[in-house]
């Protein structure tokens, strides 16, 4: 049986047709697929930074609430930012060697 040559131009166009419409949606889809993984990977590092404010929030809320309601914590911080009560003496050392005098 000869095969009629309109057949299968007919059918040729219709699979460059077909191929042409996945190409087509490949160029529409991929640059939308490689943003979403982009944006997903950001939201990670948001959540990660989210995490580590929230912890820091907590340790925060936890040192103001030992501020108000433990005074040695207070005097044990104002003592580690170098603050001295009004009527002690302040005496520091240094580990460096005092200088020789050569005499002449």
């Amino acid at each position: 049986m000869p095969v009629n040559p309109w057949v299968a131009i007919y059918r040729f166009a219709w699979v460059a047709l077909i191929i042409l419409a996945v190409i087509g949606l490949l160029c529409i889809f991929l640059p939308r697929i490689h943003g979403l993984s982009a944006m997903q990977s950001k939201k990670e590092m948001l959540q990660q930074e989210n995490r580590l404010k929230e912890q820091r929030i907590m340790e925060l809320k936890t040192a103001q609430q030992q501020f108000l309601s433990d005074p040695a914590y207070v005097e044990l911080t104002a003592r580690r930012m170098g603050m001295v009560k009004p009527d002690e003496t302040v005496i520091r050392g240094t580990n460096r060697p005092t200088p020789n005098k050569e005499s002449e």
